[in-house]
């Protein structure tokens, strides 16, 4: 059982320093009874076998490796943060399941933000293009002799900051815009506004009704949420408290009356802010265990946890039995987790990437629609071909797409009489459309082109098009994970950065060569040492027990990282190959030097297989 934590300070005071997590040193493990003479012959032959010159293979079987070494990382969040200018951008996909009216969605923010949709196809680029990678190769050298073979703008001020270098609002037609820190927000004027009223700012914009209220008095927020039918999740009261105060404000959304659970999509919430963060402590109150979280940061340099860990994964921990055996992914996710369990409080992220936005050139595509003349394709089924032509539109078929054409083009009734179910029919739309039109060739079904372009525009090229423009102004990206179980999540993370501290690759490449003996030398950048010796009939011994992290660290806005858990002599002392992870020259590994270096970590090596 966990010992109880404290509440935590307010995001806005000063970044706490993280205690040093109590950690008991190799040397207080249990003494082992001494080692056989005949086991600590043979261990001696094995010590001696190893550190010898290398021999070329004439008769060893090769091992067959996979290509699945990408890890399947499901995140319950995920959310791309950027800042300019004192205006953080967040850019946040909503996932949600269960009926349509009662999908709420609460935000905190320091400040009234503007709001616009996102589009769901950059979250899965940006996984894509980030996400780990463990490819393993053989040592061709070695086998090619043997014989047997992974809550933002608001209207038209969504498109752009719209102010004017004299700092007035430039867009028309929408009273009570200003320009504040660059971008047009709309402020409800005070004489429109009760004295008990929370309301600042109540408008729609795609599938959302949203609310921007003052959260100055929990109980007049809540009632004017519960009076305007927005769906407010039980045991959201309590959660509000360290959000509620003077100055604050909360972001509401439900989908409008009509639309479907189908139809959420992301939200680009901008707004005044020295830091992003992630309310974290509201977020338990509908959180699973081990909740994925997955941040992106857009900037200058690397982005860091201010007020949580960092942690560097110990790559020889991994499961290199699911590794060899073509399951590197779940290998991986398996040490990421171990990881973070290791962190006090698991309050935790691994950095899994970090390095030049342009990893994510050619990532992204808006279709080159030509708004008028495809607004004037009257006939539904010459409407669909001409989206199922456009490059990048209908081969991977957003989820807000299928939602403009859910609400814009009726499943015909020869087709409801067939029995077609409605998620057949938009999971097919092309090729069903066709099908319908061959069979009833006098059917005609009501289709505004018109109306179906402006929201296919609104809710689907726009918004990748501002992807775009997002990802292509900052040089650097930053990639975070971490898990939270509904009891951690006690403190908000908040992100900022340090430029100092050096790129992570998302790529860790290994080699493993077998000998004849069935035992398999893994080497590579990642791992302690550069390599690791894997013992033939030990397949539990060549990973347990070993921490999953190399080290864990706090981070701050400058300087080097502050290391409060460093298992380095742990992992050399524990890991498969024991003393005998000496990395060198095969003349430098015959030599008696090395062979002495061997024989004084025989006794470490042989202690480890017997646990």
């Amino acid at each position: 059982m966990r010992s109880p934590r404290r509440r935590p300070s307010r995001l806005a005071s000063a970044t706490p320093v993280p205690p040093a997590p109590h950690h008991p040193p190799p040397g207080s493990r249990p003494r082992r009874r001494p080692v056989a003479l005949a086991r600590l012959l043979a261990a001696l032959v094995a010590i001696a076998t190893l550190c010898a010159p290398a021999r070329r293979a004439t008769a060893c079987g090769c091992f067959v490796m996979s290509n699945a070494a990408t890890p399947v990382i499901q995140a319950g969040e995920r959310i791309l943060f950027s800042r300019n200018d004192g205006v953080v951008t967040a850019y946040i996909q909503i996932q949600y399941q269960g009926a349509a009216d009662q999908f709420g969605w609460l935000l905190p923010l320091p400040s009234v933000p503007t709001l616009e949709v996102g589009t769901d196809v950059l979250f899965a680029a940006l996984q894509a293009r980030t996400d780990p990678t463990l490819p393993v190769t053989t040592d061709a050298a070695v086998c090619a002799r043997g014989g047997d073979v992974i809550g933002c703008g608001a209207g038209a001020a969504a498109s752009s900051t719209g102010c004017a270098a004299d700092g007035e609002c430039q867009i028309t037609g929408q009273p009570n815009l200003y320009c504040i820190r660059g971008s047009c927000i709309f402020v409800q004027p005070s004489a429109d506004l009760g004295a008990s009223s929370p309301l600042v700012v109540e408008d729609s914009i795609g599938p959302y009704d949203f609310a921007v209220l003052k959260a100055d008095d929990a109980s007049a927020m809540l009632g004017w949420l519960r009076d305007n039918r927005f769906f407010v999740p039980a045991g959201t009261d309590g959660a509000l408290t360290p959000y509620v105060h003077p100055g604050a404000y909360f972001l509401a959304l439900k989908l409008r009356s009509g639309r479907a659970a189908g139809d959420v999509q992301p939200v680009v919430v901008r707004y005044a802010s020295d830091l992003p963060m992630i309310p974290i402590v509201l977020t338990a109150v509908g959180a699973v265990p081990n909740m994925g979280i997955l941040v992106w940061e857009l900037g200058e340099g690397r982005a860091i946890p201010r007020n949580y860990y960092h942690t560097a994964l110990d790559w020889t921990a991994l499961d290199w039995q699911r590794v060899l055996g073509g399951n590197a992914g779940a290998a991986y996710n398996d040490l990421f987790q171990r990881a973070i369990d290791e962190g006090p409080g698991h309050h935790t992220f691994v950095t899994e990437y970090a390095g030049p936005s342009s990893v994510m050139d050619g990532a992204l595509a808006a279709p080159p629609i030509d708004r008028a003349t495809l607004a004037r394709v009257s006939d539904v089924v010459e409407y669909v071909d001409a989206l199922a032509a456009l490059p990048g539109s209908l081969g991977a078929v957003p989820a807000s797409l299928v939602g403009v054409l859910r609400e814009h083009i009726a499943e015909p009734k020869e087709l409801v009489a067939e029995g077609v179910p409605e998620a057949s029919f938009y999971g097919a739309l092309v090729p069903i459309l066709h099908w319908w039109r061959a069979r009833y060739p006098e059917a005609r079904l009501a289709f505004d082109a018109q109306a179906t372009t402006d929201d296919l525009m609104t809710r689907v090229v726009e918004p990748l098009q501002r992807a775009l423009t997002l990802l292509g102004g900052h040089p650097y990206l930053t990639r975070l994970h971490t898990t939270l179980s509904p009891v951690d999540m006690t403190a908000d993370p908040v992100f900022s950065e340090n430029a100092a501290l050096p790129a992570v690759s998302n790529r860790h490449a290994f080699t493993a060569s077998q000998d004849c003996q069935g035992g398999v030398t893994v080497t590579g950048d990642d791992l302690e040492g550069g390599r690791i010796v894997l013992r033939q009939g030990q397949p539990e011994a060549n990973y347990q027990g070993l921490p999953a992290s190399r080290r864990i660290e706090a981070l701050r806005d400058s300087g080097p990282s502050e290391v409060v858990v460093d298992n380095a002599g742990v992992i050399v002392h524990l890991s498969p190959g024991g003393g005998c992870r000496v990395p060198g020259s095969p003349a430098a590994r015959g030599s008696l030097a090395l062979l002495a270096l061997c024989m004084l970590g025989l006794r470490a090596g042989t202690r480890w297989r017997r646990g």
